[in-house]
């Protein structure tokens, strides 16, 4: 029995101490270590003046962690678990700034995810610093200065939040983020290449031409509706003190008997009536198909992806006979301000806003998502903004 346990022993051993062959195991090569990663700086930002406790919040810290925010060191490191760190600030210009954390000799960054701000600068709120936040993980972008709309104003429980990220003169990479009323929990998100809701837009309007409702009598009221759409852009441009509106309409409009269209639900349908008339498509952003059938009752979609960007509408009131300039205005609002948005990338469960009111300027959804506001106080609105959020 002893023997075999001496064996025992001698077995065991061979995992410590190599059975007592005088060889120890080498240790663990540096190289072998995980890099660390930074996921997430809280708060997002603090005066230039520097003197400002952060937590940064990432994977594989360890002890002798070095940090630098926006280049220089911070102060006071200390590594409170593999993913915890705090640290102090110091002074460095105002600005975005890149947080890193190097372990030896492996080092994780997160880009753009401090913000310096001047002393005098207004500080963010908890709301804003949670929205920050939520851009930050799950998009990996720097918003400093997030739009919202906080729909818990109005009775709602959510938050909506967007950024437009310009890629062209007319698309745009849209980041779309909903939260709890405290901005801290992550409800739903989208990113999509979306038509940029600013400029001069060239719209080609079909009145699919019916006795009852729509015909050469009465089409003609279509315009002063259309009209007024550009009036509402005027309107808010002026309320915000910009010198000119961010968005407006160049329509042309053309009258094309039912029977003559093979299906005016379909781009291809419009097109080819169209160059029967001898009306082309090219040049035009928006191709808009106004049907207000009298025997049928239907509403409107906006065909996204397409080009130009087809807009279907139909007799959503299920108007029998002719329309009054009044009928022509609730249709022209359906197509600007409703389904105009869905390519500007406004989501067809039209949750971003539950209970935004419609206001003097009868837009549907608050014009602070479609970066029509200046969140960053520069004076430009963020659509605008050569440096936006």
């Amino acid at each position: 029995m002893l023997r075999r346990l001496d064996s025992f022993v001698c077995i065991v051993a061979i995992y410590s101490s190599s059975c007592g062959s005088g060889s120890t195991p080498a240790s663990p090569s540096s190289s072998t270590t995980a890099a660390p990663t930074v996921t997430a700086i809280v708060p997002a930002n603090g005066s230039t003046q520097g003197g400002t406790t952060v937590t940064i919040t990432g994977t594989h810290f360890a002890a002798g962690a070095v940090v630098t925010i926006g280049g220089d060191p911070a102060g006071n490191v200390q590594v409170v678990d593999a993913g915890h760190i705090t640290a102090r600030t110091s002074p460095h210009a105002a600005g975005v700034a890149d947080v890193a954390v190097r372990v030896a000799a492996t080092a994780g960054t997160l880009p753009g995810a401090f913000t310096f701000l001047a002393p005098g600068s207004t500080p963010l709120t908890s709301l804003e610093l949670a929205i920050d936040q939520d851009y930050q993980q799950v998009f990996r972008a720097q918003i400093t200065h997030p739009a919202f709309f906080d729909n818990s104003a109005c009775g709602g429980s959510t938050v909506s939040t967007t950024a437009y990220l310009k890629q062209s003169g007319t698309s745009s990479t849209l980041l779309y983020v909903s939260t709890s009323a405290d901005g801290k929990t992550v409800l739903n998100q989208l990113r999509r290449t979306v038509v940029t809701p600013a400029g001069m837009f060239r719209v080609l309007v079909v009145l699919v031409g019916y006795a009852e409702t729509v015909n050469q009598s009465n089409a003609g009221s279509f315009a002063p509706a259309q009209d007024q759409i550009n009036q509402d852009h005027a309107g808010f441009a002026a309320s915000k003190g910009y010198s000119a509106p961010i968005v407006s309409f160049q329509n042309t409009n053309e009258v094309i008997d039912h029977s003559e269209i093979a299906d005016p639900r379909t781009p291809n349908g419009v097109t080819a009536a169209l160059t029967q008339h001898g009306v082309s498509t090219s040049g035009y952003d928006f191709l808009v198909s106004v049907n207000i059938d009298p025997a049928a009752l239907e509403g409107g979609f906006s065909a996204i992806g397409t080009q130009p960007a087809f807009i279907y509408m139909g007799n959503y009131r299920g108007w029998k006979s002719s329309l009054t300039p009044g009928d022509f205005s609730s249709i022209s609002q359906a197509v600007y301000h409703h389904e105009v948005a869905h390519h500007w990338g406004w989501a067809a469960t039209h949750d971003w806003a539950t209970c935004y009111p419609i206001g003097p300027f009868h837009f549907i959804v608050p014009p602070v998502l479609f970066g029509w506001e200046d969140t960053n106080g520069n004076g430009v609105p963020e659509i605008l903004d050569s440096a936006p959020y």
